[in-house]
């Protein structure tokens, strides 16, 4: 098995932690929840989960170098050194979301509020 069972549980607890900050927005903003801002969640789900895998990989491979670290200077490490690539993933993704909410029209602008 690649992932421990633990390594599972934090995935669906970040899962969870994302969808539910954007459905609560959402509800804050008194907006109906349309097909197109399940389909931002959904998409939210995708680069989230690809994130967590990134991290929790790059925490594994830590792990295994034997350190005597502490376990949570080993998550700040892991974290540290995939946050190049986390922010590159983020920019290349809110340019063309702003793109869509500024040019899209009403149709594509919950979608892109929701990814935003």
């Amino acid at each position: 098995m690649r992932f421990e069972f633990k390594f599972s549980i934090i995935s669906i607890l970040a899962l969870s932690h994302d969808c539910l900050i954007v459905l609560g927005i959402f509800s804050l903003l008194q907006k109906e929840i349309t097909i197109s801002i399940i389909a931002a969640v959904l998409t939210i789900i995708g680069y989230s989960l690809n994130n967590t895998i990134v991290i929790l990989d790059r925490l594994r491979e830590n792990i295994k170098l034997k350190t005597r670290e502490p376990f949570e200077n080993l998550i700040n490490r892991s974290i540290n050194q995939s946050l190049s690539r986390t922010i590159n993933t983020a920019l290349t993704t809110i340019i063309p979301v702003l793109a869509l909410y500024f040019l899209g029209g009403n149709i594509l602008s919950d979608f892109a509020l929701a990814l935003f």
